[in-house]
């Protein structure tokens, strides 16, 4: 080869690897962000200092789920994806078809009462053939546009994941962080979806941070470890806090240490 044509390709071959230096993205691709869902609650006397927050933490590809208000509206705000709950098959159809059109992202939450709760016959109905009701869900949802996001506990995915992973766009394991063998279970559940269904996004829920440690809510130092034992398993989480005390200063904590790069894969079968 001529030397002439050596030094070009030379030439071209370092200003292309100095182009691509440039426009590389700053995110190790080993060290994927977790995807983030957040609860927004209602009852938060600041709802400004509350949008302020999230809006400073979330990006457009994470999650927001607004509780606690009949505002449609309520945490429009917040430049994140909305999520919308609705309780049984019919409230499903009927908020698909309401959001036909706009990326809705539509909660399901298929889950037996607490003990001693009458249960309605419709959730019993729904609960019996629980795989065809998450199915019924999905169709209603895809029919008008959106997608299905589904709240299975961990028996629920042990018993049933197989079958209803497939119809679902995103699912958020409800297991609890206080149970041994936590990051077993997590990494079983996962598992199975992502074996029935590998395009779903999979999130754990660790519990609603508080500042101390009751049996129903989660210390944010015990949810930075149990997060911390999965993060290379799931694809994100979803937060849940409560409002006394004060949450802000108690999510800026957490979020600061799950937004901590490491290491990370993303699961797959």
């Amino acid at each position: 080869m001529p030397i002439n044509r050596i030094l070009l390709t030379a030439a071209l071959g370092l200003l292309g690897f100095r182009a691509a230096a440039q426009t590389a993205p700053t995110q190790d691709p080993q060290r994927p962000r977790p995807i983030i869902a957040a609860l927004l609650r209602s009852a938060y006397p600041d709802q400004a200092a509350l949008t302020s927050f999230w809006n400073g933490i979330l990006i457009p590809t994470d999650f927001v789920l607004p509780v606690g208000s009949s505002d449609p509206n309520y945490g429009s705000g917040i430049k994140a994806t909305r999520m919308t709950s609705a309780n049984l098959i019919p409230g499903v159809t009927s908020t698909a078809q309401r959001l036909n059109g706009q990326n809705a992202w539509i909660v399901y939450d298929l889950e037996a009462s607490a003990p001693g709760v009458t249960e309605s016959q419709e959730l019993q109905d729904e609960l019996k053939d629980y795989v065809n009701s998450v199915r019924t869900a999905a169709a209603a949802v895809h029919a008008n546009g959106g997608k299905l996001v589904f709240t299975p506990t961990y028996p629920d995915i042990l018993t049933y994941g197989a079958g209803f992973a497939p119809y679902c766009d995103l699912i958020n394991m409800q297991i609890s962080p206080y149970t041994p063998g936590y990051e077993g279970r997590v990494e079983s559940c996962t598992r199975i979806v992502k074996t029935a269904n590998p395009e779903a996004i999979v999130l754990v829920q660790l519990g609603a941070l508080t500042g101390t440690s009751p049996e129903q809510n989660t210390d944010p130092a015990d949810a930075i470890v149990a997060w911390n034992s999965v993060r290379n398993i799931v694809d994100g989480l979803l937060i849940d806090y409560v409002n006394s005390p004060d949450p802000i200063p108690i999510l800026k904590q957490f979020c600061a240490a799950i937004l901590t790069p490491q290491r990370s894969r993303r699961f797959r079968p």
